[in-house]
C-alpha cells in the first residue's frame, strides 16, 4: 500500500512535469527530477511487480529527461523491462485501452530514446518496428492528433537517418500538418 501511494505520488509529479521539460523552464523541471532520481527508480521498480501500466506512463514521459541528461541508456532499460513485463503479465487476454495507450507511449518513447543513438541497420530496423507499432496504436485507438503525431515524427527522423529522401518528405508533411493541428511550439518550431 504504502509502495502504491509512493508510485502514485512520483507519477503524478512525473505527467505534471513532462511537459515543461520541452519549454523554457526546463532546467528547473530537470533539476527537480534529478533531486528525485533515485525515488523515480524505485518507483519504477515497485511497478514491475503489478502497476505495470503506471511503471510504463512514468517511464514514457521520462523521455526527456533521459534524453537530455544523457542517460538513455537507463530510460531504455526501464522501458524495455516494463513493456517485457506487460507482455508477460497480459498473456493471451485482450489489452483495455489504457494499457493500450501506456504501451503506445512507451514504444513511442523507447523508439525516440534508441533512435537517436541507433547504429547499425538491425538497430535502425527495430527502431523503426517501434515507431510503426506506437502510430498503429494511435492511430487504432483514434488519437493520431496526439502522441500519433510524434510517432511520426519519429518515422520522419527514422526516414531521414537512412536518406530516404521521398519517405522523409512525404512523413515531414504529415508530420508538420498533425502538429500544426496541435499547435504545438515545440515540434513545429
Amino acid at each position: 500500500r504504502v509502495r502504491e501511494r509512493h508510485l502514485d505520488y512520483f507519477l503524478n509529479l512525473v505527467l505534471k512535469i513532462d511537459p515543461h521539460l520541452r519549454a523554457k523552464d526546463a532546467r528547473l523541471s530537470l533539476d527537480r527530477l534529478d533531486r528525485d532520481l533515485d525515488n523515480l527508480r524505485l518507483a519504477l521498480e515497485w511497478s514491475l511487480s503489478g502497476s505495470i501500466e503506471k511503471g510504463l506512463r512514468m517511464a514514457a514521459a521520462l523521455m526527456w529527461f533521459w534524453h537530455v541528461r544523457n542517460v538513455r541508456t537507463e530510460g531504455v532499460e526501464w522501458l524495455n523491462k516494463l513493456l517485457e513485463a506487460q507482455e508477460t503479465q497480459r498473456g493471451s487476454h485482450p489489452v483495455e485501452q489504457a494499457s493500450r495507450v501506456a504501451r503506445g507511449k512507451a514504444l513511442n518513447a523507447l523508439s525516440g530514446l534508441t533512435g537517436r543513438t541507433a547504429r547499425g541497420s538491425d538497430l535502425l530496423r527495430e527502431t523503426k518496428k517501434l515507431r510503426e507499432e506506437s502510430k498503429a496504436i494511435f492511430q487504432e485507438l483514434g488519437d493520431e492528433l496526439g502522441q500519433g503525431a510524434t510517432a511520426i515524427s519519429y518515422q520522419r527522423d527514422f526516414a531521414l537517418s537512412l536518406y530516404n529522401l521521398a519517405e522523409t518528405e512525404q512523413e515531414c508533411l504529415e508530420c508538420r500538418n498533425l502538429f500544426l493541428s496541435l499547435s504545438d511550439p515545440f515540434y513545429t518550431a
